[in-house]
This record gives C-alpha cells, sequence and structure tokens, in this order.
C-alpha cells in the first residue's frame, strides 16, 4: 500500500481585468493497494489498484458563466512484469534486471466545469539495470528507462483556435480508454519523427555501501513540444533494520528563462519490510533453546 500526495503551494486566482477573485492551494493525491507474485526464480508480475482524487481548482471563483470547477476523481489500475537474473560482468558477479509497467489505466477525470472528460495519463514504461558487486561491502547499479505516454496526441495542425488564441483540440475525447492506449502508438500527426519524440528516456546510476547507504543521480528528457521536462535528481538512502528511507531532490535543466513546476520538488519514501522484521526476531530469539518465534 501507497499514499501518494503533491501539493502546488498557494496560487492567487484573478480574473480577465487582472483583479484578485480569492487564494487556493492546489493538491493531488492517490492511494495505492498492490500485489506481486514470483511466477519463477527469474520472473514475476504484479497489479496495482488506485484511486485518485485531483483538487486543482475547486477554490476558484465561477467564472462569468457561471461554470465552477470542482476536484476530479478517478480509478486507475497497473500492471507490471519483472525479469531478474545474475549476470557476470568483467569477472565481478551482478545481475540483470529488466522491467515494464503499464500504469494508470483508468477512467477519464472530469473537473465539473465542462462536460469534456479528459484521459488521465496512462504510461508505458520499459527499463533495464545491471548491478555490479564491487567487492563485499561496494555496489554500483547502472540503470536506463524509455517512458510513453499511451492517450490520443491532441491534433495541433487541424484544431480549432480558441479566443486567446491557444489551439484547442478533442478529436481523441471520444475514444474509450482501451481504443486510446492503442492508437497511442500511431496516431502523431507529424508521422514517425514526431512518435518518436513521445518517447522519453531517463538513465540513473546507484551506489550502495554495505546494503546500507545509497547516493544515486540520474536525468529525465523530455522533448519540447512533449511537455519540456528535463530535470537532474539527486537521492539518498539509508537502511535500517526494517525500514527503509528514501530521499530525492529534483533540479530542472530547462535552458533560458524558463521556470519549471518541478523546481525545488522532494521527494520522499519509507518501506517497511516485514521479512526483515521477522529475521530480525529470530535471531534475538536463538539462544531461546532451539525454539524459533513466528511473527505473523
Amino acid at each position: 500500500g501507497s499514499l501518494r500526495y503533491f501539493s502546488l503551494g498557494d496560487i492567487t486566482f484573478r480574473d480577465q481585468t487582472g483583479t484578485v477573485t480569492g487564494q487556493g492551494r492546489p493538491y493531488e493525491m492517490a492511494l495505492d493497494g498492490a500485489y506481486a507474485r514470483k511466477l519463477s526464480d527469474n520472473f514475476s508480475v504484479g497489479v496495482a489498484l488506485r484511486f485518485i482524487y485531483s483538487d486543482l481548482a475547486s477554490a476558484a471563483p465561477p467564472t462569468a458563466s457561471g461554470a465552477s470547477s470542482e476536484p476530479g476523481i478517478a480509478g486507475a489500475g497497473d500492471i507490471s512484469a519483472f525479469y531478474t537474473r545474475e549476470q557476470n560482468y568483467f569477472g565481478k558477479d551482478g545481475r540483470l534486471n529488466v522491467g515494464l509497467n503499464i500504469s494508470n489505466i483508468g477512467n477519464k477525470i472530469n473537473y465539473g466545469n465542462t462536460a469534456q472528460s479528459d484521459f488521465i495519463p496512462t504510461n508505458f514504461r520499459l527499463g533495464a539495470g545491471s548491478t555490479i558487486n564491487i567487492d563485499e561491502y561496494n555496489q554500483i547499479t547502472l540503470s536506463f528507462d524509455l517512458n510513453k505516454l499511451m492517450v490520443p496526441t491532441p491534433d495541433t495542425l487541424s484544431g480549432a483556435a480558441s479566443a486567446s488564441g491557444i489551439v484547442l483540440d478533442t478529436s481523441g475525447s471520444d475514444q474509450s480508454v482501451i481504443e486510446g492506449m492503442f492508437s497511442s502508438f500511431g496516431d502523431a500527426p507529424g508521422g514517425f519523427e514526431e512518435e518518436m519524440r513521445e518517447i522519453s528516456p531517463s538513465v540513473g546510476i546507484e551506489y550502495l555501501y554495505n546494503q546500507q547507504f545509497a547516493l544515486r543521480t540520474g536525468y529525465f528528457y523530455e522533448h519540447e513540444t512533449k511537455g519540456n521536462r528535463k530535470y537532474l535528481t539527486f537521492g539518498v538512502g539509508v537502511n535500517w533494520k526494517v525500514v527503509d528511507l528514501n530521499f530525492s531532490y529534483l533540479v530542472p535543466t530547462i535552458g533560458g528563462t524558463a521556470t519549471s513546476p518541478l523546481a525545488n520538488t522532494l521527494r520522499f519514501s519509507a518501506i517497511v519490510s516485514f521479512d526483515n522484521f521477522k529475521d530480525d526476531t529470530k535471531q534475538e530469539d536463538a539462544g531461546n533453546n532451539g525454539q524459533e518465534i513466528r511473527v505473523n
């Protein structure tokens, strides 16, 4: 299980004349439940179910036409597969990992101020990582991922311009979620070249000492016409008995004067391992007349 919460901080709402109409604090959250199954020594699969609550502008006053914004609610699921095997790298023991994940397969979301519902960001991710055991205490992992949104590509070439000059397109809004997922691999109006722009690569490296302390860094790239998210990540991880704590910090690398909503984003996670808790209990009671105490 997991809970993710993302706050966009305080924002000020203004009308078309620039007059302040209120204050808001947009946020999004997701509550997950996941299950994984090991099918063999090398292969496993997993599924997850997710409840999404997205409150972006519910505090904003109604528009001149009387339309108001409400929090968006959606349900979604993930499917994943994982393959791992021992490997030898330059005479050093190691491990090769390959993972596949399709996330956010779920219903469209509506924020209440329009009859149109929008696709949530269904995402396809394929990645591989290689771990090299330098010696008994030192370990290095290199990883590489490819990401692609599995939603219809907006056709800005034929979309109608709004009063503000922004190109609007709803060509994919009438498709079902499954239709949108499959059509996303060949619907870019710019052809094959634009399809390739929709694939975002990322690379990372981790140094792990004695299975307890980790240093990490990575880079994520997204084409400027497909979101323009480009950032470095720096992170640390600490494993203390049954608890694994991880922290990361994002540094946007967009050039010029452009700013990123991801600037100064801090992420952290806490993982509790019940297997490790059980192992620690066994060690503490190893001298108890040979009896084993189980924690259920």
